[in-house]
């Protein structure tokens, strides 16, 4: 397996006095979804693209409640899976406001 990828100069956005640094950004080349999963699982096993669809679909729903509740999703050999959230900074701690 090989991944491509392209190096990138980027500075501070916050001082663009700062010396520039440099990256590493993986190149996609494409979307893969659930048809994408079932056709590929279907030529390698016995089961149908129904039958794998209906258990990605269900992994899917069962990730999205454990997230959901606070926990991260550990799949072997794919990955961990966490909600993620990002705000502005402010002045203050918004307690007692209406937003």
């Amino acid at each position: 397996m090989s991944v491509s990828f392209n190096v990138i100069e980027n500075g501070n956005p916050n001082d663009p006095d700062d010396p520039k640094k440099f990256y590493v950004s993986i190149v996609l080349k494409g979307k893969a979804g659930i048809e994408e999963f079932s056709a590929r699982i279907e030529k390698i096993s016995t089961v149908t693209g129904v039958d794998i669809r209906a258990v990605l679909y269900s992994i899917i729903d069962i990730a999205s409640e454990m997230l959901s509740e606070g926990n991260s999703v550990h799949i072997e050999n794919l990955g961990t899976f966490r909600i993620s959230i990002s705000s502005e900074w402010s002045a203050t701690d918004g307690e007692g406001s209406s937003q």
